[in-house]
């Protein structure tokens, strides 16, 4: 924040946080594990064909009105739809996490994953799940929704104000950052994060706002003849990453394919 509140000469800019992987998990390495009790029926050999992708992203913008640092960060699962149940967050396949006090080892945000992965195998609907950490204020969407004609996708979106960046003792930034328990927002400074990341300019010196679907597209377009390995670079097996370094130029040409 002090770029934001001196100028370049004076810190990194909110940009250079930017950052995408795409990790892609082949089903054959949970072979003789309990993956089998994911499936709708008997496990064959062309179940271990498939991949489980997992799509993350974050960017960091500053608010500028009562300058804050405002986090965006999305994950999105992609499973062939005929497995979708392996979205369901298990030791071995996903776990899920919110933030520090919010996560898949307690019952009831287990209870509220499952419950969207439940009642898209029944075909109910579950619309959209949103709600903010008691704790530390993180804002989150869960979603799960249908790409392409094979493919369905459970989407966590958060965004979390970092605070002013003034101090450390800014509880924005401690009970975010530090494990203390009973450090918590008081009424006087909850912000609406998601609010304030959305219209915060996505660089500084534009205007240009990003809604959730723009973002969600703009992910889900890396999957599409699997245009990551040729816009990413490739940093394990089965693993592609980008940042604003090495991507800047494809990013300020095309941003919409990389936003966070």
């Amino acid at each position: 924040m002090r770029w934001f509140r001196y100028g370049p000469a004076y810190g990194l800019s909110p940009d250079t946080a930017f950052f995408t992987q795409v990790n892609v998990h082949p089903l054959s390495k949970f072979k003789g594990s309990r993956l089998a009790s994911f499936s709708p029926g008997p496990v064959n050999e062309m179940f271990y064909k498939g991949y489980l992708t997992h799509i993350f992203s974050v960017e960091a913008r500053a608010y500028p009105t009562t300058p804050s640092l405002v986090l965006g960060l999305q994950d999105i699962g992609v499973v062939s739809r005929d497995f979708a149940p392996m979205l369901i967050p298990k030791e071995e396949v996903v776990s899920i996490s919110i933030c520090r006090h919010f996560h898949t080892v307690n019952q009831e945000p287990f209870n509220l994953f499952k419950s969207h992965i439940e009642a898209y195998c029944a075909n109910r609907s579950q619309g959209i799940s949103r709600g903010n950490c008691k704790e530390c204020n993180t804002e989150y969407e869960i979603r799960v929704q249908e790409a392409d004609t094979h493919d369905v996708t459970l989407t966590i979106t958060r965004w979390i104000d970092l605070g002013s960046g003034l101090s450390l003792e800014d509880i924005r930034w401690r009970c975010y950052v530090f494990f203390e328990p009973g450090i918590v927002h008081t009424s006087d400074i909850v912000s609406d994060p998601r609010q304030r990341f959305e219209q915060a300019p996505v660089s500084y010196g534009s205007s240009r706002n990003v809604s959730f679907e723009e973002r969600y597209r703009g992910n889900m377009s890396l999957m599409h003849a699997q245009r990551y390995k040729n816009r990413m670079r490739q940093v394990r097996d089965y693993s592609w990453a980008t940042n604003y370094d090495f991507d800047l130029q494809s990013r300020d040409k095309d941003r919409g394919c990389c936003i966070a």
